[in-house]
């Protein structure tokens, strides 16, 4: 309903349609789901889990949009009280066996969308998926694997604080642990990413995504006292 030109009952009554035509269909689900709260996220006065079982349930194939529905993200954090759930691990816990493609990010990029959407229509089967059940074509190096920094990390000049030259593995960049195209396609159109623009990578496509200590300040001085 946040992308949707309609509003209010409108979004719900479109759904019912759809529901009703026995059309085919994919469903696209964005956000975590609060099976421990279910009351937590309502839609026309119904809960958010009973909205993904039904559309799930009937839909041809699924795609989880966003680190929150395909890895957990926020709502999964340490302290969290809805229990929330991926879509695998809903899919899983209702007994629903559809396809499912993973398409983590905070925020999805929109390129990873549109090809997996296209993949879908042109050939009739899902593209090449990893282990975690990600685009294998988006999803198979990590950050660090491509960064621009890359050099100063094998030449073991490591920046201290933000703003300096070096690379930023030493300011908690999480690069090497989280597998994306940052590199090659960045936000917003390849207007930039976090380590383009001269902060550590937050993470945000990986599994470990958010951690405690996640952001930095300019003049923050913060070293892991590591060898390398």
């Amino acid at each position: 309903p946040d992308v949707s030109l309609a509003t209010g009952s409108q979004v719900t009554d479109i759904l019912d349609r759809l529901l009703a035509s026995g059309q085919d269909y994919i469903f696209v689900l964005e956000g975590g789901i609060p099976v421990g709260m279910p009351h937590a996220c309502v839609m026309g006065e119904r809960p958010r889990t009973e909205w993904v079982e039904t559309l799930a349930s009937r839909a041809t194939t699924c795609i989880a949009a966003g680190t929150c529905a395909a890895l957990g993200g926020i709502p999964k954090m340490h302290g969290t009280v809805t229990g929330s759930m991926t879509l695998d691990e809903f899919l899983a816990h209702k007994g629903i066996a559809k396809p499912l493609v993973n398409l983590p990010g905070c925020p999805m990029k929109p390129e990873h969308f549109v090809y997996t959407a296209l993949h879908l229509v042109q050939t009739g089967r899902l593209p090449g998926l990893d282990e975690s059940k990600r685009p294998r074509r988006f999803f198979s190096y990590t950050n660090h694997e491509r960064c621009v920094l890359y050099a100063d990390f094998q030449e073991k000049r490591f920046a201290t604080r933000i703003g300096e030259p070096g690379c930023l593995l030493k300011l908690g960049c999480q690069g090497p642990v989280t597998k994306s195209d940052c590199m090659l396609t960045g936000h917003n159109g390849n207007t930039n990413n976090c380590i383009r623009a001269g902060h550590p990578c937050i993470g945000c496509a990986s599994e470990q995504f958010p951690r405690q200590i996640m952001l930095h300040a300019f003049d923050e001085k913060r070293v892991i006292k590591q060898q390398f």
